[in-house]
């Protein structure tokens, strides 16, 4: 017997269906041709999800029985993106920047993103700085009380959106208050949130200024506390972001991802695509394996999967070094998880419409090498 379960971008839902051996599988070809049928060519396949009790006293006509009416959710593992956004003067007040190089074309990428249906299956939050009363420097003044808290995307009540000012108004950039109060906020999230990869983005057009500490160094010290649980992006906008890659690599990211200025519709390219690629980083491709119904068990070794993309639907291989991009598990020995590769994941993930399948009850396809 077979079951299915199908997922959109997000969502991996099991289904069971009716699996003699005279039917097969929408994805999968069970090999046996109709005109053959009941003359021994007929592939007879197993369900996976065996009582755990004695063998049925069925009297061998288990190829008419129709799978049991389980039903399992299972979903990809999801993102949660923490936004930390520069709004200080330089970045569009009118008197230290320009809102329509910088700002505009900056909050307009990424209230984009935050409504684009691709970014399903993420959440995102969003703080400011600088923010609160002064002093603007300390800590204190970020992470408690976030300006949006984490939200479902695509944000299509402007949750999110509607905390971005007009105009950016304050004129210092306390870059390591700001971190050093967020980060240890989004990793306290990451610990709630252990189904999925968290992350933190800032966005900003230069070094810090206007506080007591505005060494690159220290702000190199912080992040690196918290890059293996909550890396840290940066996207520099300007011209003045020589040391922002120091900080980006210190928060386990490589290098800053830096945004051209002087033309709006440019920069505001540059940034769509740049939070895109984070996006795509963050969403990882983990299946959790659904469990078993109540005194049942999975067999293992009968689980396929299948992609679905534009229409065209393709069986993939179990490839457990990933040498060819099909899938493997978690753990050979003690499988919790599906893992895509990172190939297929990159596919995936590039197109919300594609959809993957897994297959229980046929021998598994393996890769050869």
């Amino acid at each position: 017997m077979k079951r299915l379960f199908a997922a959109s971008f997000g969502i991996f839902a099991l289904t069971a269906l009716a699996c003699g051996t005279d039917e097969t599988s929408e994805f999968f070809d069970s090999g046996a041709d109709d005109d053959d049928a009941g003359e021994g060519s007929e592939t007879t396949t197993i369900d996976p999800i065996e009582d755990d009790a004695s063998a049925s006293n069925d009297s061998g006509d288990e190829g008419d029985a129709a799978c049991a009416a389980d039903s399992v959710v299972a979903e990809r593992a999801p993102a949660y993106l923490y936004f930390l956004l520069d709004q200080s003067g330089s970045m569009g007040d009118g008197t230290h920047g320009i809102a329509a190089e910088k700002w505009n074309p900056v909050t307009t990428a990424l209230k984009g993103f935050l409504l684009d249906p691709k970014s399903k299956g993420i959440s995102a939050a969003l703080e400011l700085f600088p923010k609160g009363a002064d002093p603007m420097c300390p800590s204190t003044n970020y992470g408690k009380n976030l300006v949006a808290p984490l939200t479902a995307l695509p944000d299509t009540a402007n949750v999110i959106g509607s905390k971005m000012p007009a105009i950016p108004v304050e004129l210092i950039t306390p870059t390591l208050g700001a971190l050093s109060g967020y980060l240890p906020a989004a990793q306290a999230a990451a610990k709630n949130n252990v189904d999925g990869k968290t992350v933190v983005i800032v966005v900003t057009d230069g070094d810090p200024i206007g506080c007591n500490d505005d060494s690159i160094a220290s702000i190199e010290t912080e992040v690196a506390k918290y890059k293996s649980t909550v890396p840290t992006y940066v996207l520099g906008v300007g011209t003045s972001t020589t040391n922002l890659n120091k900080i980006a690599a210190a928060g386990g990211t490589g290098s800053a991802i830096l945004i051209n200025v002087g033309t709006p519709s440019v920069t505001q390219a540059q940034l769509a695509k740049a939070i895109d690629d984070i996006r795509t980083k963050s969403l990882t491709c983990d299946v959790n394996i659904p469990a078993a119904p109540a005194g049942k068990t999975i067999d293992y070794a009968k689980i396929n999967v299948g992609l679905s993309k534009s229409g065209t639907k393709t069986p993939l291989t179990y490839d457990p070094k990933c040498a060819k991009g099909g899938w493997k598990f978690d753990d050979e020995k003690a499988p919790k998880k599906i893992v895509l590769c990172p190939t297929l994941c990159t596919s995936l993930n590039a197109d919300p419409s594609s959809a993957i399948s897994v297959e229980f009850g046929c021998t598994r396809r393996v890769v050869i090498n």
